[in-house]
């Protein structure tokens, strides 16, 4: 145990409204199992392929949907207690059971809540709230990457123990479910604040997602890269296989090619979606590289097909940063984008 300085406290406040301002803007996101979780779906559609049929994802969503609408949110513990050996061996073989990132607020938020006075019932409200907007929210968040790990670590085992892997299974299981320890990479507790209140908008799981291309660049033989990338690939297969089928029901052309504006975009009921994915990422590259050519040579390259409607270089850049950045980064960025350009909101001042 080390004293804390003045600077020491102050770091650690600002990682709390990190941690604070982080749920409010993730915490109730009903999506989680398209993100956190979209790992595991393609790994079984990769098992699919390969006809040893496993259904991770769908366990795993099944299990958030239960805890979301039943009255005690007991499932996570029900799925613990009858896993319990699988889970063992998971934690000792260094597999992580934690709390989600996005909720890790949670008590602050309870013990803030809980100093509520007992006037105007203002405590039986401050109950109610703790229990159905803050613990439920982190025991949907906890119980889909949790019940979505296990599961994957279970599935995987018998291949990982016959390649001698299983550690390295547990490890992977970690990246492809979008955690790691930071603390047990070294990085001190002041360093996780400030990440966590000024530079990410969800440090460990960016880590982890920069960790799995890592390995799939740099050690390409390795029994991580090997799981992640196959099942990353199975993923991007999934997603084009979908989007084509709708088009083809719709009755509409096929658009995959990225330097087209239009391209994965999906009509539905007046709306228009764009699916996410690689080609995407390609399209929003081709964007970047547009702007910058224009910004530093006064020629429009058109890659992604926006001609007149390039960006301005510093409005794209601050689009990036707000997605990417610490919700108090990006509250800083729409404060400055509102006062340098008024007309992008309601709000004049």
């Amino acid at each position: 145990y080390m004293p804390q300085h003045g600077a020491d406290v102050a770091v650690e406040a600002l990682g709390k409204v990190g941690a604070l301002m982080r749920m409010g803007r993730l915490g109730y996101d009903i999506s989680t199992t398209f993100i956190q979780q979209l790992m595991s779906l393609g790994y079984d559609v990769r098992n699919l392929i390969l006809l040893k049929p496993t259904a991770v994802w769908a366990k795993s969503t099944g299990g958030v949907l239960k805890t979301l609408l039943s009255k005690n949110m007991a499932h996570l513990d029900d799925f613990t207690v009858k896993n319990a050996d699988i889970i063992k061996d998971f934690i000792q073989r260094g597999g992580l059971f934690e709390t989600a990132e996005v909720t890790e607020a949670e008590n602050l938020v309870k013990n803030f809540l809980a100093k509520a006075p007992s006037r105007f019932k203002l405590s039986e409200i401050s109950g109610f709230v703790e229990k159905h907007a803050v613990h439920r929210s982190d025991a949907v968040f906890t119980t889909g990457r949790v019940e979505s790990a296990v599961n994957m670590y279970k599935a995987g085992y018998r291949a990982a123990e016959m390649a001698g892997q299983l550690d390295e299974w547990a490890k992977t299981v970690n990246l492809m479910t979008g955690v790691l320890s930071t603390r047990g990479m070294g990085i001190s507790a002041g360093q996780r604040s400030i990440e966590s209140a000024f530079v990410l908008l969800s440090p460990r799981f960016t880590r982890a997602n920069l960790a799995i291309m890592y390995h799939i660049v740099m050690n390409p033989s390795s029994y991580t890269a090997k799981q992640a990338g196959q099942s990353l690939a199975s993923l991007i297969l999934a997603t084009t296989a979908a989007y084509t089928t709708i088009k083809t029901i719709q009755g509409e052309d096929v658009n995959l090619n990225p330097f087209d504006p239009d391209a994965l975009k999906i009509e539905w009921l007046g709306e228009k979606y764009y699916l996410g994915g690689v080609l995407a990422d390609v399209r929003r590259f081709l964007q970047v590289i547009d702007t910058m050519t224009y910004y530093t040579t006064g020629e429009r390259l058109s890659l992604s097909g926006r001609e007149d409607k390039t960006p301005r270089l510093d409005v794209l850049l601050s689009r990036q940063a707000q997605a990417k950045t610490s919700p108090v980064t990006g509250t800083g960025i729409d404060i400055i984008r509102m006062m340098n350009y008024p007309g992008a909101t309601d709000w004049q001042g």
